[in-house]
């Protein structure tokens, strides 16, 4: 309107084609006219856009989303409002230019570039766009921006405007409604899959319940409130009947020979009263086979907690009474052998405190049944055996054993003390610990008493056979000493060596017994250190030691029986002495070897050798007119042995023989 008017002025003035000062008073009337209305509408003009810029700044200053106008060419900001500084926490620029950059600079990388090419297609319609900033802070917030171009009165988009709103916590209840979503189907999932398992445990369970129920020799029933049954097990066959007879049935209308049925329905009428279980044993006769049952019987309940069925399992418990009877037979048997046993007998705890006991333990120690039960085999028993009857028992157990004996001494009520001999069995569970022990008893006294007699006889026996020996080792040294008597006064050396030969032989014997008297054995003797003490005496005799003749020996170290001794040492002494007389005339040196051995089945071997001249090849010693090896053979014969003769670098002899066992 306003341009209007001027308008019309200037074509009024320009129509008269006068300067101003040729205006007429009328013109200048009229112009003054037209100029005051011009004043006037400017002045209306400035009030409506001073009302205009009051209302936008209230808008924008209330407005909590930004606007903001943008160039469609060159995209450059143009206008924002004030609500970026709350949104984006940075203040507005003068300079749009700037405003650009620094709204840009604002978004994350990776969201600008979806910006940029939206913003580069020069949009010429409504568009969105949801983008990322970050604040000066460092915090991430979500904007969404609904743009659209404006027009122009030429019908051309030739600027962007849009509205940005913060939607972080919008976006932020949407992933929290995501995310709780998500947890949601996770659950309803698990939830599922355990529903699943537990239908399908459930229906395996029922298989195998019912497959159970099915299979098993015990007859189960189900009967409602009126006792009809409303379910019967397959094992009823197993009785002559038919489960289908019984279904909807009570037991008055069905023709039954199962006694066992009639007898528990007073008991299920029972159940049904009290609500409370009960277990009935009964007996029935099959033909002439009695058989045993035992029914219990269960109320079921419904939800009002009323009892509305009775189940029932009866099983056949004949079996089991048939070895209860074994089990009170046996136990009768043992009660019979434990109280007319010979021996005292009694059962124990690992501590040893009395249970049970027969009559005959209590006439050994002179204690009461009710006396020994309030007592321990430690109780009465000699305290000087405490600690042997408690390491024994200790071993017993480390080395897994569950019986062990021993000797100890009991005192008696009446303060006498006896000698017993104690059998242990030790009762164990599966992992080895002692719950009881059972004891028998045996009063030793009297052998022990003949023990201590027969062993004061022994030693007494044992000093007369020894005195014996000493006395026989006398009486051949004094053959001895009378044969070196009459040799003293022969001067033939022919004459003289029978003499001489007859007294080593006696000596020979006669130092087994003086060994034997010297030894704590009365019947064994060491043979190393007999052949020893021998040899030492033959050599001696000869008076060999200035001949260089040595002898070696290889002698096992081994206790011989006196026969076997003496028929050993006789042949030792014979054919070391043949060895000392001819083996090495002209005073030869050479070495005399004494060997004697014994394998593990006892065979012995006596060798004695020399690397002497020899013996002569027309001598056999098998055979021969000498008194010495005459001796030898007949020795051996004597040991059941076996005589072996070699001519190799001198002589070797050996024997042979099984060592007989010691008596």
């Amino acid at each position: 309107m306003l341009n209007l008017d001027r308008a019309r002025g200037a074509s009024l003035v320009s129509s008269q084609n006068l300067p101003p000062h040729t205006l007429t008073s009328e013109q200048v009337a009229e112009l003054l006219a037209r100029n005051a209305q011009l004043e006037k509408e400017l002045h209306h003009c400035q009030a409506n856009l001073s009302e205009y810029r009051n209302l936008f700044s209230q808008v924008d200053q209330n407005f909590q989303s930004v606007f903001w106008l943008a160039e469609q060419k060159t995209r450059e900001i143009v206008f924002v409002s004030s609500a970026f500084e709350s949104i984006w926490q940075r203040p507005r620029t003068q300079q749009m230019k700037d405003m650009s950059i620094l709204w840009q600079s604002t978004i994350l990388p990776e969201d600008w570039a979806h910006i940029e090419t939206l913003l580069a297609t020069a949009p010429t319609c409504a568009f969105e766009m949801t983008y990322r900033i970050q604040r000066p802070d460092g915090s991430i917030r979500w904007i969404r921006d609904h743009g659209f171009p404006i027009y122009n009165e030429q019908g051309e988009a030739y600027r962007i405007a849009g509205i940005g709103e913060d939607i972080t916590d919008r976006k932020q209840a949407e992933l929290d409604l995501r995310s709780l979503n998500q947890e949601l189907e996770r659950r309803v999932l698990e939830r599922t899959q355990e529903l699943e398992q537990s239908q399908y445990a459930l229906e395996q369970s029922e298989s195998e319940f019912r497959t159970l129920v099915e299979h098993s020799p015990d007859v189960i029933t189900r009967r409602d409130r009126l006792l009809r049954f409303t379910y019967v097990s397959p094992a009823i066959r197993h009785r002559g009947l038919s489960a289908s007879n019984f279904i909807g049935k009570t037991l008055d209308e069905i023709d039954s020979s199962f006694k066992v049925l009639e007898e528990d329905e007073g008991a299920a009428r029972r159940v049904i009263q009290t609500g409370e279980p009960e277990t009935l044993t009964s007996k029935a006769l099959f033909g002439s086979t009695a058989m045993h049952f035992q029914t219990l019987l269960v109320p079921e309940f419904d939800q009002t907690g009323a009892v509305n069925s009775v189940l029932s399992v009866t099983r056949d418990i004949s079996s089991l009474k048939q070895a209860e009877a074994v089990v009170q037979q046996s136990e009768e048997r043992f009660r019979r052998i434990f109280e007319g046993s010979p021996l005292g007998m009694g059962i124990a705890t690992e501590s040893g405190h009395f249970l049970m006991m027969n009559k005959r333990l209590c006439q050994i120690v002179g204690y009461s049944q009710s006396e020994l039960l309030t007592k321990t085999f430690w109780d009465i028993t000699h305290p000087e055996d405490h600690y042997k009857e408690f390491e024994v028992l200790q071993q017993a157990i480390q080395a897994g054993e569950k019986i062990l004996s021993l000797e100890k001494r009991f005192i008696r009520k009446d303060n006498n003390i006896i000698w017993v001999r104690i059998t242990v069995s030790l009762v164990q569970d599966e992992a080895g610990k002692t719950l009881h022990q059972i004891g028998m008893v045996e009063d030793i006294s009297d052998r022990k008493k003949a023990e201590v007699e027969l062993r004061a006889s022994l030693q007494d026996k044992e000093v007369l056979l020894k005195e014996i020996h000493h006395r026989v080792k006398n009486n051949m040294q004094m053959v001895s000493s009378l044969l070196s008597l009459q040799a003293s006064y022969i001067e033939d050396p022919a004459i003289l060596l029978p003499f001489t030969e007859s007294q080593n032989r006696v000596n020979a014997m006669a130092l087994i017994h003086e060994r034997l008297y010297r030894s704590n054995s009365l019947a064994k003797v060491s043979f190393s250190e007999y052949i020893h003490k021998l040899t030492s005496d033959l050599f001696r005799s000869y008076d060999s030691s200035d001949r260089s003749i040595s002898i070696e020996f290889n002698l096992a170290e081994i206790e011989l029986d006196i026969d076997v001794a003496i028929s050993c040492g006789l042949i030792v002494n014979e054919l070391v002495s043949n060895a000392l007389k001819h083996a090495f005339p002209n005073n030869m040196t050479g070495t005399i070897w004494v060997n004697f051995a014994c394998d593990d089945s006892m065979i012995c071997a006596l060798t004695i050798a020399d690397n002497g001249v020899g013996i002569p090849e027309e001598i056999s010693i098998y055979d021969s007119d000498s008194l010495g090896l005459q001796l030898v053979s007949a020795f051996t014969k004597k040991l059941h042995g076996k005589l072996q003769f070699e001519r190799s670098q001198g002589s070797r002899i050996k024997v042979s023989f099984l060592l007989p066992l010691s008596r």
